[in-house]
This record gives C-alpha cells, structure tokens and sequence, in this order.
C-alpha cells in the first residue's frame, strides 16, 4: 500500500516536472525569438500630399535639416568649397551666412558625413579627416564668430549620432563583429559593442559584409532606442538600449542584397537603392524610399515615406507629390520638409499624423 502510494506520488511528481520544464522551454524559446525578431509589415493607411516651397536653397545642396524651434540648420555636404552650415529663420524668411569653414585645417571639415543636434549641442563627423567637430546651438544660432571643438575619431565609421553630449553610436566599423558600437566622445573609447553579426556558410569578411549591409543609425529623442536603417534592402533594425533586445522590420516590397553584390561587393544592375534618407521624432521614424536600381539615374530620389512606431508598427505610406532627396519634420509630427534637387527648393507640407493615432 505504501509503494502504491509513493508511486502515485512520484507520477505526479513527473508530470509537474514535466509541465514546468516544458513551460520553461516555452518561454525560452520566446526570449530568444525577441532578441531579434522580424515582422513583416504592410500599410493600412496611405496618404497623398502636396508641397509647398518654403525657399531656395543656392548655396549648395542640402544633405540633412535640423529643426530648432522656427529655425532650420541647413547642412551643404558639398561645404568643403564654402561653409557646411546655414541658419534659415522661417519666421523672417532669411538666410544666414554660412559657417564651419572647407579645409583641413583645425576648426575645419572636408567631408562631413554625419551631422545632427544633442543636448544643445551640434555636431559634424569627418569622415576623411577622422573628427568629429562640436559647438553649442546657442553659439551656432547667433550669426556670431565662434568656434568648433574637436575630438579625433580612432577609425572611419559610415554614421554615427549621438546618445547624449557625452557619447555616440556608430555602425559600419570594418575592424568589428558587431554591428553598432557606443563610442565616448573625448577619449575615443569603445564602451559597449551591440548586435553581433552572424557568420555566413561563405564566410564573407566583415569589410564587405559592413559595405553591403551600410546603413543610417538614428538615437530616439528620449534616448531609449536606435533604429538601424539599410541602404540596400528594405528592411530596419530597432534596438531597445536598455533591454539590448532588437527587432527586425521587413518592409513591403522584400527586397534583399543583391547575391552578387554580396559575394563580391561590387553594386549591379540588380542592386537597389532602398532608404535614401530618414528622420525621427519621439513618436515616429519616417523613411524616405527609393526602391530604384543603384544605376537608375533616380535611385537617390524618393517618391513615398514609409511611417513606422518605435515598437515597429507600419503607420502610414505617404505619396509625394515631388521627388526628394531628404526630409525633417516638426517635433509635434505636424509638417514634414523636404528637399526637391531638381529645383533647390526646400518644401513643407502639413501632415499632423499623430492626431489619427492617439
């Protein structure tokens, strides 16, 4: 009578191991699969709008527009021959004197790649000159002689943009596995190394692997996450900073690496040129997408805007009316700017997504 009774014991012993075990399986399995899941994504919502041109530009072209209450940072990456930087005050219609000197001298820039505001300050990367010049706002805002500081990046990075005044990330490193790196600012020192990339059955170095998958790398204003966004295959990446958890996004139309391209890391007829630009605010990330082949004389032109969440859900595709070259929008999510090339004119119009999603 004992046995039988230990042995009842012992059976539902098993079947309640048995059960936590394979729960706890479960939720491993799920864990892994959100380190970096991938969703497909398709819009529900399209709008169409129509531009309006604010001013021209003629002073060069306009690379990346940062907004700062009513005015606008115009960056000329063409600024080796002249200056890099403009101030356009919407509200007085005028355009300042450009700033940040063309030249390889010390408070100068050759090839400025990368550029944006953090914490009141704004920033330029070099990617030549290996430097990263930085001046407050306040300074660059007043028309006023001022001056850069600089600070010596250790190797060449595609992009980077900054975490805080202090620190940044950077993708596009040919000496790492890793896909993003958190730089500090003063000493040059890697702290931390993110999404490691996974070695291929072809075993393709990491130099040519970084040039096929190039992408734009953007910090969420409230400093929480960064988005990833390829240049060659419709897809972003959305990193969690604090959870070190990321997720995949495949975009509608699936386009992938090139095989070729891949393999030898020379662009073809077949290579396509996806994101061309891209700008966030706290509650969106807006994407502007070409789609063309590389060798298409408007691959670099983007004639829609795809519209994602931070969590990664697809909000809104937005028809252009024109073909642009890159965007901004307002911090409120109420006008978007954009750059037509063929007319040096930047452009605006309302949009106001956000009153449809709260």
């Amino acid at each position: 009578m004992n046995n039988l009774k230990i042995s009842i014991v012992n059976s539902k012993m098993l079947k309640m191991f048995t059960i936590i075990f394979l729960t706890f399986l479960i939720l491993v399995s799920c864990k892994n699969e959100n380190k970096n899941s991938i969703s497909s994504s398709h819009f529900s919502k399209t709008d169409n709008i129509s531009f309006k041109n604010l001013f021209e530009f003629n002073k060069g072209v306009v690379g990346m527009m940062h907004l700062i209450d009513s005015t606008m940072i115009i960056f000329n990456p063409d600024g080796n021959k002249d200056f890099f930087f403009y101030n356009y005050s919407i509200k007085k219609n005028e355009l300042s004197d450009g700033y940040l000197n063309g030249g390889r001298g010390p408070g100068e820039a050759i090839a400025g790649i990368a550029t944006g505001v953090k914490e009141n300050k704004l920033w330029l990367y070099d990617i030549v000159l290996k430097k990263i010049l930085m001046t407050d706002i306040d300074k660059a805002l007043s028309n006023n002689a001022f001056s850069f500081n600089e600070y010596p990046v250790n190797e060449s990075f595609y992009k980077i943009d900054f975490i805080n005044d202090q620190n940044y990330f950077a993708v596009g490193s040919n000496k790492s596995p890793y896909e993003i790196q958190q730089i500090e600012l003063v000493s040059g020192y890697v702290k931390n190394e993110f999404e490691k990339i996974k070695t291929t059955s072809d075993d393709t170095p990491i130099h040519k692997y970084k040039y096929t998958y190039q992408s734009y790398i953007h910090n969420k204003p409230s400093g929480d996450k960064t988005v990833v966004v390829y240049r060659f295959m419709d897809k972003i990446k959305i990193f969690d900073i604090k959870s070190k958890i990321s997720k995949t996004i495949q975009c509608p139309d699936v386009i992938e690496i090139d095989p070729v391209f891949k393999k030898t890391g020379k662009i073809t007829e077949n290579t396509k040129r996806t994101f061309i630009s891209s700008a966030i605010t706290d509650n969106f990330i807006y994407l502007a997408y070409s789609g063309n082949p590389v060798f298409n004389e408007d691959s670099g032109f983007a004639s829609h805007i795809y519209v994602y969440d931070w969590h990664g859900t697809p909000i809104r595709k937005i028809v252009l009316d024109k073909k642009i070259q890159c965007l901004t929008v307002s911090d409120d999510d109420k006008i978007l700017y954009a750059y037509d090339p063929n007319t040096g004119y930047v452009m605006y119009s309302k949009i106001n997504i956000l009153k449809d999603e709260i």
